[in-house]
């Protein structure tokens, strides 16, 4: 991977997560890898919003360094609803 911001990754992630909602690969993906078989309203809903490119749903997103994250390509934190991602790993 380049070194590009973390900005441009994001958007060009959102820009794809936008794509596979749109073709409703994301619904059909959970409900497989999930095995869901009655109806999942959240989960539509999240589709139809992540086609139009409304990701607020979603937690934010930090980078950090290797340092910070010994052994880790990536952590949650509930606490603060952020995701971590070392920096280096992205790399």
């Amino acid at each position: 991977m380049t070194d590009l911001p973390l900005q441009m990754l994001l958007d060009a992630w959102r820009d794809k997560l936008s794509a596979w909602a749109s073709e409703g690969l994301i619904g059909r993906a959970a409900r497989q890898a999930l095995v869901l078989q009655s109806e999942q309203p959240r989960l539509d809903e999240l589709e139809r919003a992540w086609a139009k490119g409304e990701f607020s749903d979603l937690p934010s997103i930090e980078l950090l360094s290797k340092e910070a994250m010994p052994g880790a390509v990536g952590a949650y934190a509930s606490s603060t609803g952020t995701i971590y991602l070392n920096s280096d790993w992205l790399k």
